[in-house]
């Protein structure tokens, strides 16, 4: 599948999508354990604590919350797969990854859809691809708050999303955030959306394997990640990028999730 979508987006796939911008917000923390808590309100009306560690690449939960969350009717909870990922005391461990809609921190600031990750004996707790949604956050010690900037939607988090798209979306949910100017199948299970935008012909590919988003491809250089990669500057030197060659040379993000075809200056966020 992989090659079948670089080939194509060397033809000219690409897309722009507008930046969605909130009004700063100042969140009550808590403290529990000498450790930041935030309430986080649930989809299915629950409330729920989560320590807050910016030193947490990726935002987990307990088991047993998601798989309530699973059977209420409050939120989609879609299951992403499994990956490798080590926590904090240097141990690897195989987690499963969920997409939860339906987020709200403080029940002020609504996240619409998060990916979390659950294992054996994960906790309830607020990572850096939750904070890294706002252009600022600034903890406030004396008056123990969080106060968080402007939501950006123009971040790429590798692994999760570009702009309003997520891996995992569903076609219908994809098809809300506008009509594509093209649809097509690529095999059976395996579907295709287009997207131009007609100011500047930045596209935007969406792909799709059983009616889920598996990958997507985009031109805009607008989209950059939170150390500024874009399709613009990708192979300047940068220690983020390893360096990948054959038929169709690629510069991919160190860590995974994110990459850049040379040939066509496109970026692509996938699951895997």
């Amino acid at each position: 599948m992989m090659k079948q979508i670089i080939s194509m987006l060397c033809l000219g796939v690409g897309l722009l999508i507008g930046v969605d911008v909130a009004m700063s917000e100042v969140l009550p923390l808590h403290t529990k354990y000498n450790k930041y808590e935030i309430v986080v309100s649930l989809p299915d009306g629950s409330k729920e604590g989560f320590q807050v560690d910016t030193g947490a690449t990726t935002t987990t939960m307990s088991q047993e919350s998601v798989e309530r969350l699973r059977k209420s009717k409050g939120g989609e909870v879609i299951y992403l797969g499994k990956r490798s990922a080590k926590i904090a005391d240097g141990s690897e461990v195989i987690t499963n990854e969920w997409l939860i809609s339906g987020v709200k921190l403080a029940s002020l600031v609504n996240l619409s859809k998060i990916v979390v990750s659950t294992f054996q004996g994960s906790h309830n707790l607020l990572g850096m691809n939750v904070l890294l949604e706002f252009e600022t956050f600034t903890f406030d010690t004396r008056n123990d708050t969080l106060i968080v900037g402007k939501t950006l939607s123009s971040i790429i988090h590798p692994y999760e999303r570009v702009g309003n798209f997520f891996i995992g979306m569903s076609k219908e949910d994809t098809l809300k955030l506008g009509n594509p100017q093209e649809i097509g199948t690529i095999k059976s299970g395996v579907d295709r959306f287009f997207y131009t935008n007609p100011n500047s012909d930045a596209k935007l590919a969406v792909f799709f394997k059983d009616n889920r988003i598996q990958v997507f491809c985009f031109t805009n250089p607008k989209f950059k990640t939170r150390e500024g990669l874009s399709t613009e500057n990708f192979d300047t030197p940068n220690q983020k990028l390893i360096w990948n060659g054959g038929d169709t040379p690629t510069f991919n993000y160190k860590t995974g999730g994110l990459y850049f075809v040379v040939s066509s200056r496109v970026g692509c966020v996938t699951y895997n």
